[in-house]
């Protein structure tokens, strides 16, 4: 494969040095440097980073819409990360920091699915967490958030009084708390995004009985803002999540909107289901 070098400016980086931009693929190898500078490479096309040890600091907006860029190998000694670093990065859904990062700038990783790191550096909320904004981000409502052995769903999407800073206040006290870690949905910017983000979190903690309550006292409306995600609807109604009254009533509204076919049979036969369980305990009566 074809590597062109281009050299960096002392106003990109402050040493001598260059980078590697592959032809294709689009490979992106920062081979020295201690700074990546203030929109140094916006809009470009790469979709993976390989930055170098020597590097400390990524600037505002630095590799922001790089609208590629799937893959980011970090060097040991990273310390921050600007604001917006790598806002618009849609594809970029799984993040690893090093332990050496020591504060993350504002919406810096809006897009990601998963974070890991060794532990919570000042900002890290601020980097995926917005405020009355009803705007969804990557594949899921929430953000897991690996620290060391321990995981905790965030969601991506807070009113407007819960502040990135209280979030991950919050984060740390409930790491290793299941029951309370599985409640975060509750700050959640409106209805959808708090049934969302419930089974998100009902999905990932087995003794998330909150998230199952407000999940089944939402009912109808529950079922039907899951229907775009009919793989998650249909462990929960595998579950009994649901009442089988919230479970026909959704029947209805799908069935009268021709909507999603699979949909409609996940729910055709949860409440056959429900049926033959009624019959089985008639019998038995």
């Amino acid at each position: 494969m074809e590597t062109k070098r281009y050299p960096l400016t002392e106003e990109i980086d402050g040493v001598n040095g260059y980078v590697e931009i592959s032809k294709g693929r689009q490979k992106f190898v920062m081979k020295d440097g201690k700074k990546v500078a203030h929109s140094a490479f916006m809009s470009s096309g790469m979709d993976e980073i390989f930055f170098p040890d020597s590097l400390e600091k990524i600037g505002n907006m630095a590799f922001m819409h790089c609208w590629k860029l799937k893959t980011i190998h970090f060097g040991r000694n990273i310390k921050t990360i600007g604001d917006m670093a790598f806002l618009g990065c849609k594809q970029l859904n799984s993040i690893v920091l090093p332990e050496s990062v020591e504060t993350i700038g504002v919406f810096s990783f809006p897009y990601v699915d998963e974070m890991t790191v060794h532990h919570m550096p000042e900002g890290l909320m601020r980097a995926f967490v917005s405020h009355a904004d009803e705007i969804k981000r990557g594949s899921a409502y929430t953000v897991k958030l690996n620290v060391g052995d321990s995981s905790i769903l965030i969601p991506k999407n807070t009113v407007t009084c819960m502040t990135a800073s209280y979030m991950q206040q919050l984060a740390e006290r409930y790491l290793d708390n299941e029951e309370q870690k599985g409640l975060l949905f509750q700050h959640a910017v409106n209805k959808k995004y708090r049934v969302m983000c419930a089974a998100e979190m009902y999905a990932a903690y087995t003794k998330n009985e909150g998230a199952k309550e407000f999940l089944k006292e939402n009912g109808k409306d529950a079922i039907l803002y899951l229907s775009e995600n009919v793989p998650l609807l249909a462990r929960l109604l595998r579950d009994d999540v649901f009442g089988r009254d919230a479970v026909a009533e959704a029947f209805d509204v799908v069935q009268s909107g021709n909507g999603n076919t699979m949909l409609k049979a996940y729910l055709l036969q949860s409440l056959h289901d429900g049926d033959a369980e009624k019959d089985v305990q008639n019998i038995q009566l």
